[in-house]
């Protein structure tokens, strides 16, 4: 993996933690103005989503020209850090799981264009309620269920948590600070489980996809 890899993929995380509190509001306001009309568009919508995720997600996987464990197990670390409340670094922690398997594992190898690409699997819409399901199971798990606040609350308090400025580090600082002053310590305990889950999950799945589609190949 080369530098200038590195640096899109940074490059590509920064503009989103600059930019995630205006697209949030804008969505909430899409989402407003379109509900009118969603009986007779959602259709196409859809579709585009569909097209959306297959460019994202799959189509990094079918590409590559590696075993099919090499690239499931890219799909569990991407998984694996998406299901973090780091936003704007997960990017950068599937080059720090890179690094670190190089020196102590290097047998056990994983495509790191398919980890960076399933990161993204935490974008503008997915962010609220995800960080939000941490934040309830980490209460769940601390036993402070009567410490729990409204989805709305959570939203407001979040988009002022992400509205930031400076360079890319000290964003990233401002937000994790921010996270842990007003969340604390169960949104980063709660993210552990749905970080395992999901990463054994997409291993799973994706393994059993990659070869189905690698048999549908040869057999065509």
């Amino acid at each position: 993996m080369g530098r200038r890899e590195l640096s899109c993929g940074t490059g590509g995380r920064r503009a989103f933690v600059q930019k995630l509190s205006f697209r949030w509001r804008a969505a909430r306001l899409g989402a407003f103005l379109c509900a009118g009309s969603m009986t007779s568009g959602w259709r196409p919508m859809f579709r585009g989503s569909l097209r959306l995720l297959r460019y994202r997600l799959l189509i990094p996987m079918l590409r590559s020209k590696e075993g099919p464990q090499f690239r499931a197990r890219g799909v569990l670390i991407g998984l694996l850090c998406a299901m973090t409340p780091l936003v704007g670094v997960q990017m950068a922690m599937v080059a720090g799981v890179w690094a670190v398997q190089r020196l102590i594992v290097p047998n056990w190898r994983f495509s790191v264009v398919i980890a960076m690409a399933w990161t993204w699997v935490t974008n503008v819409f997915t962010v609220p309620p995800l960080y939000y399901l941490f934040l309830l199971t980490g209460q769940l798990m601390l036993g402070r269920r009567d410490r729990s606040i409204s989805f709305d609350a959570f939203a407001v308090e979040l988009d002022s948590v992400l509205e930031t400025d400076g360079h890319f580090l000290e964003a990233v600082w401002n937000i994790t600070v921010g996270m842990l002053q007003l969340w604390g310590l169960p949104m980063f305990l709660g993210c552990i489980p749905w970080a395992i889950a999901s990463g054994w999950i997409g291993y799973r799945w994706s393994l059993r996809f990659i070869s189905r589609h690698r048999s549908a190949a040869d057999a065509g």
